[in-house]
């Protein structure tokens, strides 16, 4: 659940043109990238593993240029990513372009 302060700061930050990136959908769900997009107005995603399972959010992303900032290492080391999901989301990410 994002805090009231929390959306007060991003909301400002856009208002400053403070760019945004915000962590979201790395173990958490895809709509976490949406809510991310929709109420913190992130431009870049931090992440946003889970949406190599929602086709239509990928899409979104591509369409609005959003940024993916992905560390398929890193996302290994955190357990964010099991070492059996195979093949990593990052490599699905191509999968949903074609």
């Amino acid at each position: 659940m994002l805090g009231e302060e929390a959306v007060a700061l991003f909301k400002k930050s856009a208002e400053l043109g403070i760019h945004r990136t915000v962590h979201a959908g790395e173990s958490g769900p895809a709509m976490q990238v949406v809510n991310a997009l929709d109420i913190l107005k992130a431009e870049r995603i931090g992440h946003g593993y889970a949406i190599a399972k929602d086709p239509e959010i990928y899409k979104r992303i591509r369409h609005e240029h959003i940024h993916l900032e992905c560390c398929p290492w890193s996302s290994l080391l955190t357990g964010a990513v099991s070492p059996f999901e195979l093949p990593h989301p990052v490599v699905r990410f191509d999968h949903l372009i074609h």
